[in-house]
């Protein structure tokens, strides 16, 4: 299933400038051909475990370090509307980064006269790994990209020229992945789903 995303992921990104630079051709416009941003957070987890018997207890703690770092290429069809591929890691302490990809639509709300540009985002991807509190909770070692994600988020772009701007994100994500154990008849799947949330801080520049 992933194979068949990243395919026409690939077709989608190899077609997507050409139809832009049409639609342009035909109409006067005044946004940017193409976005290139960048944006990403920092943050720590601190997890405890407690088992509790009848006259005494057993406790575990794990603390870990993590940050996400976003990259982004968004292609305007219209002023309120792009396709924004993103390619996005997330690092954790004493684990090897999670990576994923992700094809994203953005609505953007243009307002006149002001640097502000409020958007909702929406996509959906691919990736190796289920970053669950910051941590890689699950790793393919035979598929990198068998981890599906579902994306959802709000912002704001605040341009501070023409072709420069600073964009602050909500980001909601759904990460899903699926296993399956033993052989012949006795075959069970077990299925994961991770739900987390992540305010990313960022830069851009807009090309015209």
């Amino acid at each position: 299933m992933n194979t068949r995303f990243l395919n026409l992921f690939l077709l989608l990104l190899m077609l997507t400038p050409s139809l832009v630079a049409q639609k342009r051709q035909r109409a006067r416009t005044n946004y940017p051909t193409a976005e290139l941003s960048f944006a990403g957070t920092i943050g720590n987890t601190r997890e405890v475990y407690r088992t509790e018997y009848t006259s005494s207890y057993t406790q575990w703690e794990n603390e870990q370090d993590y940050a996400v770092f976003s990259m982004r290429l968004g292609f305007p069809f219209a002023a309120w509307f792009a396709f924004e591929p993103e390619l996005m890691f997330t690092f954790s302490s004493d684990q090897p980064p999670a990576h994923s990809l992700s094809a994203n639509a953005v609505f953007t709300l243009p307002l006149r006269r002001s640097p502000l540009r409020p958007f909702l985002l929406v996509g959906y991807g691919a990736g190796n790994a289920v970053p669950q509190m910051g941590r890689v909770d699950y790793r393919s070692d035979k598929d990198p990209w068998d981890v599906r994600l579902v994306h959802a988020g709000a912002g704001l772009k605040i341009f501070l020229q023409e072709s420069a701007f600073l964009r602050v994100e909500y980001r909601f994500q759904m990460a899903t992945n699926e296993q399956k154990f033993g052989g012949g008849e006795y075959v069970f799947t077990t299925k994961q789903t991770v739900y987390f949330n992540d305010i990313l801080f960022g830069v851009g520049i807009a090309l015209y």
